[in-house]
Protein backbone atom coordinates (compact mmCIF):
# COMPACT_ATOMS: atom_id res chain seq x y z
CA UNK A 1 0.00 0.00 0.00
CA UNK A 2 0.96 3.45 -1.02
CA UNK A 3 2.30 5.99 1.59
CA UNK A 4 -0.88 8.20 -0.08
CA UNK A 5 -3.12 5.51 0.67
CA UNK A 6 -1.89 4.99 3.78
CA UNK A 7 -2.45 9.06 4.70
CA UNK A 8 -6.14 8.43 2.90
CA UNK A 9 -7.43 5.41 5.35
CA UNK A 10 -6.26 6.71 8.78
CA UNK A 11 -9.39 7.75 9.53
CA UNK A 12 -9.97 3.38 10.00
CA UNK A 13 -7.81 3.24 13.04
CA UNK A 14 -9.83 5.76 15.03
CA UNK A 15 -12.89 4.00 14.31
CA UNK A 16 -11.40 0.35 14.85
CA UNK A 17 -10.36 2.33 18.14
CA UNK A 18 -14.56 3.85 19.06
CA UNK A 19 -15.55 0.18 18.05
CA UNK A 20 -13.15 -1.39 20.48
CA UNK A 21 -14.27 1.03 23.34
CA UNK A 22 -18.00 0.16 22.63
CA UNK A 23 -17.28 -3.60 22.76
CA UNK A 24 -15.35 -2.96 26.05
CA UNK A 25 -18.19 -0.63 27.47
CA UNK A 26 -21.31 -3.54 26.44
CA UNK A 27 -18.95 -6.13 28.23
CA UNK A 28 -19.05 -4.07 31.60
CA UNK A 29 -22.80 -2.96 31.13
CA UNK A 30 -23.52 -6.82 30.61
CA UNK A 31 -21.34 -7.86 33.81
CA UNK A 32 -23.03 -5.24 36.39
CA UNK A 33 -26.56 -3.85 34.52
CA UNK A 34 -27.64 -6.50 32.17
CA UNK A 35 -30.89 -4.16 32.36
CA UNK A 36 -29.74 -1.30 30.26
CA UNK A 37 -29.95 -3.84 27.48
CA UNK A 38 -33.76 -3.77 27.69
CA UNK A 39 -35.66 -0.13 27.27
CA UNK A 40 -36.68 0.05 30.98
CA UNK A 41 -36.13 -1.84 33.58
CA UNK A 42 -40.00 -3.12 33.77
CA UNK A 43 -43.08 -2.31 32.51
CA UNK A 44 -43.63 0.09 35.06
CA UNK A 45 -40.66 1.83 35.63
CA UNK A 46 -39.64 4.90 33.99
CA UNK A 47 -36.61 4.63 31.63
CA UNK A 48 -33.44 5.53 33.17
CA UNK A 49 -31.16 7.85 31.11
CA UNK A 50 -28.84 5.54 29.68
CA UNK A 51 -31.40 3.22 28.22
CA UNK A 52 -33.52 6.27 26.36
CA UNK A 53 -32.62 5.95 22.54
CA UNK A 54 -29.23 7.17 21.37
CA UNK A 55 -27.78 7.44 24.37
CA UNK A 56 -28.14 3.50 25.10
CA UNK A 57 -25.85 2.85 22.19
CA UNK A 58 -22.23 3.00 23.88
CA UNK A 59 -23.08 0.32 26.93
CA UNK A 60 -25.52 -2.40 24.14
CA UNK A 61 -22.33 -3.16 21.95
CA UNK A 62 -24.55 -4.03 18.75
CA UNK A 63 -22.74 -1.06 16.67
CA UNK A 64 -19.42 -1.76 17.95
CA UNK A 65 -19.37 -5.07 16.17
CA UNK A 66 -20.87 -3.98 13.12
CA UNK A 67 -18.24 -1.64 12.98
CA UNK A 68 -15.56 -4.23 12.97
CA UNK A 69 -17.27 -6.01 10.00
CA UNK A 70 -17.72 -2.99 7.81
CA UNK A 71 -14.05 -1.90 8.43
CA UNK A 72 -13.40 -5.47 7.69
CA UNK A 73 -14.82 -4.98 4.19
CA UNK A 74 -13.71 -2.10 3.91
CA UNK A 75 -9.96 -2.34 4.84
CA UNK A 76 -9.64 -5.58 3.04
CA UNK A 77 -11.57 -4.26 -0.60
CA UNK A 78 -8.77 -0.83 -0.91
CA UNK A 79 -6.09 -2.26 -2.52
CA UNK A 80 -7.73 -4.65 -4.87
CA UNK A 81 -9.93 -2.44 -5.85
CA UNK A 82 -7.17 0.33 -6.88
CA UNK A 83 -5.97 -2.57 -8.82
CA UNK A 84 -8.53 -3.29 -10.58
CA UNK A 85 -9.25 0.26 -11.73
CA UNK A 86 -6.15 0.59 -12.73
CA UNK A 87 -6.25 -1.82 -15.06
CA UNK A 88 -3.60 -4.14 -13.08
CA UNK A 89 -6.66 -7.25 -13.16
CA UNK A 90 -3.37 -10.10 -12.68
CA UNK A 91 -1.78 -7.28 -9.78
CA UNK A 92 -5.54 -7.26 -8.02
CA UNK A 93 -5.86 -11.33 -8.52
CA UNK A 94 -2.49 -11.87 -7.20
CA UNK A 95 -3.19 -9.61 -4.04
CA UNK A 96 -6.48 -11.14 -3.01
CA UNK A 97 -4.74 -14.91 -3.59
CA UNK A 98 -2.04 -13.66 -1.23
CA UNK A 99 -4.53 -11.44 1.75
CA UNK A 100 -6.74 -14.81 1.42
CA UNK A 101 -3.64 -16.97 2.20
CA UNK A 102 -2.54 -14.50 5.12
CA UNK A 103 -5.95 -13.58 6.62
CA UNK A 104 -6.16 -16.94 8.75
CA UNK A 105 -2.99 -17.27 10.44
CA UNK A 106 -3.71 -13.44 11.56
CA UNK A 107 -6.67 -14.58 13.61
CA UNK A 108 -5.82 -18.30 14.59
CA UNK A 109 -2.43 -17.07 15.82
CA UNK A 110 -3.82 -14.34 18.50
CA UNK A 111 -6.82 -16.55 19.12
CA UNK A 112 -5.39 -19.49 20.12
CA UNK A 113 -2.34 -17.78 21.89
CA UNK A 114 -5.40 -15.88 24.15
CA UNK A 115 -6.88 -19.14 24.25
CA UNK A 116 -4.12 -21.06 26.20
CA UNK A 117 -3.33 -18.58 28.51
CA UNK A 118 -7.28 -18.54 29.34
CA UNK A 119 -6.62 -22.66 29.91
CA UNK A 120 -3.26 -21.65 32.21
CA UNK A 121 -5.50 -18.93 34.18
CA UNK A 122 -8.43 -21.14 34.34
CA UNK A 123 -6.20 -24.68 35.87
CA UNK A 124 -4.55 -22.43 38.45
CA UNK A 125 -8.12 -21.66 39.69
CA UNK A 126 -8.16 -18.33 38.48
CA UNK A 127 -11.74 -17.53 37.53
CA UNK A 128 -13.55 -19.51 40.74
CA UNK A 129 -14.15 -16.35 42.41
CA UNK A 130 -16.38 -14.98 39.44
CA UNK A 131 -18.27 -18.65 39.22
CA UNK A 132 -19.53 -16.78 42.92
CA UNK A 133 -19.81 -13.56 41.96
CA UNK A 134 -23.53 -11.50 42.01
CA UNK A 135 -23.43 -10.71 38.06
CA UNK A 136 -25.45 -14.12 36.58
CA UNK A 137 -23.81 -12.87 33.35
CA UNK A 138 -19.85 -13.12 34.36
CA UNK A 139 -21.12 -16.45 36.21
CA UNK A 140 -22.75 -18.26 33.10
CA UNK A 141 -19.78 -17.34 30.90
CA UNK A 142 -17.14 -18.11 32.83
CA UNK A 143 -16.08 -21.56 32.46
CA UNK A 144 -16.20 -24.31 34.79
CA UNK A 145 -13.22 -26.53 35.18
CA UNK A 146 -13.40 -30.33 35.08
CA UNK A 147 -12.09 -32.33 37.88
CA UNK A 148 -8.92 -33.76 36.36
CA UNK A 149 -6.17 -31.62 34.64
CA UNK A 150 -6.24 -35.30 32.16
CA UNK A 151 -9.58 -34.01 31.09
CA UNK A 152 -8.67 -30.63 30.85
CA UNK A 153 -5.81 -31.55 28.08
CA UNK A 154 -8.04 -33.40 26.37
CA UNK A 155 -11.07 -30.76 26.47
CA UNK A 156 -8.62 -28.00 24.96
CA UNK A 157 -8.73 -29.09 21.70
CA UNK A 158 -12.20 -29.37 21.66
CA UNK A 159 -12.65 -25.78 22.60
CA UNK A 160 -10.06 -24.61 20.08
CA UNK A 161 -12.51 -26.21 17.76
CA UNK A 162 -15.77 -24.43 18.46
CA UNK A 163 -14.22 -21.11 18.32
CA UNK A 164 -14.61 -21.58 14.53
CA UNK A 165 -17.93 -23.06 14.24
CA UNK A 166 -21.12 -20.75 13.54
CA UNK A 167 -22.94 -21.00 14.66
CA UNK A 168 -22.29 -23.30 17.79
CA UNK A 169 -21.74 -23.77 21.67
CA UNK A 170 -19.11 -20.34 22.07
CA UNK A 171 -15.85 -21.97 23.74
CA UNK A 172 -15.86 -22.20 27.08
CA UNK A 173 -12.65 -20.54 28.30
CA UNK A 174 -13.17 -17.60 26.35
CA UNK A 175 -16.94 -17.13 25.20
CA UNK A 176 -16.01 -13.54 23.74
CA UNK A 177 -14.33 -15.61 20.99
CA UNK A 178 -17.33 -16.28 19.10
CA UNK A 179 -16.89 -13.52 16.66
CA UNK A 180 -14.01 -14.54 15.56
CA UNK A 181 -15.21 -17.30 13.18
CA UNK A 182 -17.91 -14.78 10.72
CA UNK A 183 -15.18 -12.22 10.81
CA UNK A 184 -12.81 -14.65 9.17
CA UNK A 185 -15.52 -16.14 6.58
CA UNK A 186 -16.40 -12.64 5.93
CA UNK A 187 -13.07 -11.88 4.78
CA UNK A 188 -12.61 -14.62 2.64
CA UNK A 189 -15.92 -13.96 1.37
CA UNK A 190 -14.87 -10.57 0.41
CA UNK A 191 -11.97 -11.87 -1.66
CA UNK A 192 -13.39 -14.33 -3.56
CA UNK A 193 -16.44 -11.41 -4.51
CA UNK A 194 -14.04 -9.00 -5.40
CA UNK A 195 -11.94 -11.85 -7.59
CA UNK A 196 -15.32 -12.75 -9.24
CA UNK A 197 -15.80 -8.95 -9.94
CA UNK A 198 -12.73 -8.81 -11.01
CA UNK A 199 -12.80 -8.22 -14.91
CA UNK A 200 -16.65 -6.45 -14.34
CA UNK A 201 -17.18 -3.22 -15.59
CA UNK A 202 -17.67 -1.18 -12.53
CA UNK A 203 -21.30 -0.71 -12.51
CA UNK A 204 -21.86 -4.31 -12.92
CA UNK A 205 -19.88 -4.58 -10.25
CA UNK A 206 -21.58 -2.28 -8.07
CA UNK A 207 -24.61 -3.80 -9.03
CA UNK A 208 -23.51 -7.33 -7.85
CA UNK A 209 -22.32 -5.99 -4.86
CA UNK A 210 -26.01 -4.20 -4.11
CA UNK A 211 -27.44 -7.60 -4.63
CA UNK A 212 -25.26 -9.57 -2.65
CA UNK A 213 -25.91 -6.98 0.17
CA UNK A 214 -29.84 -7.35 -0.64
CA UNK A 215 -29.38 -11.16 -0.37
CA UNK A 216 -28.10 -11.24 3.29
CA UNK A 217 -30.19 -8.69 4.29
CA UNK A 218 -32.77 -10.57 3.44
CA UNK A 219 -31.44 -13.63 5.36
CA UNK A 220 -32.66 -15.15 8.22
CA UNK A 221 -28.97 -16.69 8.92
CA UNK A 222 -27.47 -16.34 12.07
CA UNK A 223 -25.56 -12.67 12.45
CA UNK A 224 -25.76 -12.06 8.39
CA UNK A 225 -27.05 -8.44 9.00
CA UNK A 226 -24.12 -7.85 11.37
CA UNK A 227 -21.46 -9.63 9.53
CA UNK A 228 -21.96 -10.12 5.63
CA UNK A 229 -24.01 -7.15 4.89
CA UNK A 230 -21.67 -4.81 6.88
CA UNK A 231 -18.30 -5.86 4.92
CA UNK A 232 -19.98 -5.93 1.78
CA UNK A 233 -21.33 -2.27 2.48
CA UNK A 234 -18.06 -1.92 3.33
CA UNK A 235 -16.52 -3.11 0.40
CA UNK A 236 -19.44 -1.37 -2.11
CA UNK A 237 -18.35 2.55 -0.13
CA UNK A 238 -15.02 1.57 -0.81
CA UNK A 239 -15.62 1.73 -4.18
CA UNK A 240 -17.58 4.69 -4.22
CA UNK A 241 -15.43 6.78 -2.54
CA UNK A 242 -12.68 6.51 -5.42
CA UNK A 243 -15.15 7.56 -7.78
CA UNK A 244 -14.42 10.97 -8.83
CA UNK A 245 -17.16 11.72 -10.40
CA UNK A 246 -19.39 11.43 -7.04
CA UNK A 247 -16.79 13.41 -5.45
CA UNK A 248 -17.38 16.06 -7.87
CA UNK A 249 -21.37 15.96 -7.87
CA UNK A 250 -21.32 15.86 -3.67
CA UNK A 251 -18.68 18.81 -4.08
CA UNK A 252 -21.05 20.89 -6.02
CA UNK A 253 -23.97 19.80 -4.19
CA UNK A 254 -22.81 20.48 -0.44
CA UNK A 255 -25.97 21.31 1.28
CA UNK A 256 -27.43 18.19 -0.36
CA UNK A 257 -24.85 16.10 0.59
CA UNK A 258 -24.96 17.73 4.52
CA UNK A 259 -28.22 16.80 5.03
CA UNK A 260 -28.51 13.44 3.63
CA UNK A 261 -25.42 12.79 5.74
CA UNK A 262 -27.43 14.44 8.88
CA UNK A 263 -30.55 12.35 7.84
CA UNK A 264 -28.87 8.98 7.81
CA UNK A 265 -26.91 9.67 10.89
CA UNK A 266 -29.91 10.21 12.93
CA UNK A 267 -31.26 7.20 11.35
CA UNK A 268 -28.46 5.07 11.99
CA UNK A 269 -28.71 5.85 15.25
CA UNK A 270 -31.64 5.61 15.99
CA UNK A 271 -32.30 2.46 14.70
CA UNK A 272 -29.21 1.19 16.67
CA UNK A 273 -30.29 1.44 19.53
CA UNK A 274 -32.80 -1.34 19.27
CA UNK A 275 -32.95 -3.03 22.64
CA UNK A 276 -31.67 -6.51 22.90
CA UNK A 277 -34.79 -7.74 24.69
CA UNK A 278 -38.29 -6.63 25.90
CA UNK A 279 -39.00 -3.95 22.80
CA UNK A 280 -42.42 -4.15 23.93
CA UNK A 281 -41.89 -2.00 26.78
CA UNK A 282 -41.38 1.72 25.38
CA UNK A 283 -43.59 3.00 22.54
CA UNK A 284 -40.05 4.25 20.70
CA UNK A 285 -38.83 0.47 20.71
CA UNK A 286 -42.31 -0.84 19.53
CA UNK A 287 -42.21 1.30 16.61
CA UNK A 288 -38.79 -0.42 15.70
CA UNK A 289 -39.96 -3.63 16.44
CA UNK A 290 -43.06 -3.26 14.24
CA UNK A 291 -40.67 -1.86 10.71
CA UNK A 292 -39.41 -5.85 11.60
CA UNK A 293 -40.61 -7.86 8.52
CA UNK A 294 -40.86 -11.15 10.71
CA UNK A 295 -44.24 -12.28 11.81
CA UNK A 296 -44.59 -11.52 15.62
CA UNK A 297 -45.49 -15.68 15.62
CA UNK A 298 -42.60 -16.21 13.90
CA UNK A 299 -39.89 -14.27 15.90
CA UNK A 300 -39.59 -16.21 18.75
CA UNK A 301 -39.20 -19.38 16.59
CA UNK A 302 -36.58 -17.47 14.80
CA UNK A 303 -34.67 -16.46 18.27
CA UNK A 304 -35.17 -19.70 19.40
CA UNK A 305 -33.10 -21.31 16.18
CA UNK A 306 -30.56 -18.90 16.37
CA UNK A 307 -29.62 -18.99 20.20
Amino acid sequence: MSKDTRRNVTWVEGVRGVASFLVVVTHLSRGFDYALFAPRDNDESPPRILQLPILRLPFQGRIGVMMFAFLTGYVCAIKPLHQIKSGNISGALTTLAKSAFRRPPRLLLPATLSLMMSWVVAQMGGFKTATVCDSEWIRSSTVKTLPTIEQEIRRFPYEWRKMWLSPGPDPAYDEHTWALEPLLRGAIMIYVVLGATAFMKTSARRVTLLALWSWYWTSHAWKAETFETMMLWGVLLCDLNSDESLHDFLSRHSRFRRTIQTLLIIAGLWAGSYPEFAAERSPWSRRLDNLNPVAPDLRGILAIAHA
